[in-house]
């Protein structure tokens, strides 16, 4: 896998053991995706997730950022964290903050960590699209998360970490099929607004 996700990619974090993981390393593929590759010896995550790096303005929030969604979101479950601080001194630019954490949302494991120089900010262009049985369920996560009102358009949200989000129906692609004009009002709403679907 290592040697795929390299080829015509560029090497991050070179694959070898570190303190927070044993056999871990972390490419830019040559889509410009991001992969943090590890061994899981107590099989604690799941094989692919999302691995949210925090940098440029939000760099050093990542350990705020895992804290809040958890607080946001019922049913989550505390995972590790692990501090750059304990590993001592720093290497320069490594920045003092989250190596590496994780937790569960609503049965969906995040992996958390901050930056380094050069990486990325978050784009609209990758998102979490949660699926919500109820208008209470999309209000709540709605108020609780969007930050960018310039960022809301058809249950798409921005929050105050630069993170985008789909607050979607549970169902929403078979609401679209059966219901006609659907589409055509969807595209009017910010925050979904199931009874006018």
């Amino acid at each position: 896998m290592w040697a795929d996700l390299t080829a015509e990619g560029s090497i991050v974090t070179e694959l070898g053991d570190y303190p927070w993981a044993n056999h871990c390393g972390y490419v830019i593929d040559k889509y410009g995706i991001g992969w943090q590759v590890m061994v899981d010896a107590e099989d604690s995550l799941p094989f692919c997730g999302p691995s949210l790096v925090y940098s440029g303005a939000q760099l050093g929030t990542a350990a705020e950022a895992m804290d809040f969604y958890q607080s946001v979101f019922p049913d989550s479950t505390a995972g590790e964290k692990h501090l750059t601080s304990s590993l001592g001194e720093l290497p320069e630019g490594v920045p003092d903050g989250l190596m590496w954490g994780f937790n569960t949302v609503w049965g969906q494991t995040l992996q958390y960590s901050d930056g380094y120089d050069g990486a990325p900010d978050f784009t609209p262009g990758a998102s979490l699209d949660v699926r919500c049985d109820t208008q209470d369920e999309i209000d709540h996560l709605w108020e609780a998360l969007s930050a960018v009102p310039a960022a809301e358009q058809c249950g798409w949200l921005e929050d105050k970490y630069g993170l985008s989000w789909q607050i979607n129906v549970a169902g929403i692609e078979q609401l679209m099929n059966d219901k006609p004009g659907s589409w055509a009002k969807l595209m009017e709403m910010k925050k979904i607004v199931i009874a006018e679907l």
